[in-house]
């Protein structure tokens, strides 16, 4: 048996060291061959047609011209007669309020004024 010089067990650990590199590069070598396989790809045929185009997007629009819309006299409202982004021109009759309040009043003004006419002619 040979004599064992102090350097042994650094040899020995040298000798495992190579042993390892060497097994590692034949791995990377095997997967570098695997990486290098041809993929496979798939093939289908083009067909021209018409695709629908569309976008969403979010956000706020404004009129043309932006009109301040405010009743001259109070009262329920009875019926829209607008839709929503049609086109209105001056004039135009967006709102019904409830007429049965403005009737009564004109009645009982009428009453009035035929009491004063009586009470005119009597004097």
């Amino acid at each position: 048996m040979p004599a064992m010089h102090s350097n042994g067990p650094v040899a020995l650990f040298a000798a495992a060291a190579v042993w390892t590199a060497l097994l590692a590069g034949c791995a990377r070598e095997e997967a570098q061959t695997q990486a290098q396989a041809v993929p496979e790809v798939g093939v289908v045929q083009v067909i021209q047609q018409d695709v629908p185009l569309y976008s969403e997007h979010v956000g706020t629009t404004a009129g043309l011209v932006t009109a301040k819309i405010q009743a001259q006299v109070s009262g329920y409202l009875v019926q829209r007669r607008y839709t929503e982004g049609a086109f209105v021109r001056k004039g135009d009759v967006l709102f019904e309020i409830d007429p049965r309040p403005f009737r009564a009043a004109l009645d009982k003004a009428k009453g009035e004024l035929g009491k004063a006419r009586a009470q005119l002619e009597k004097a």
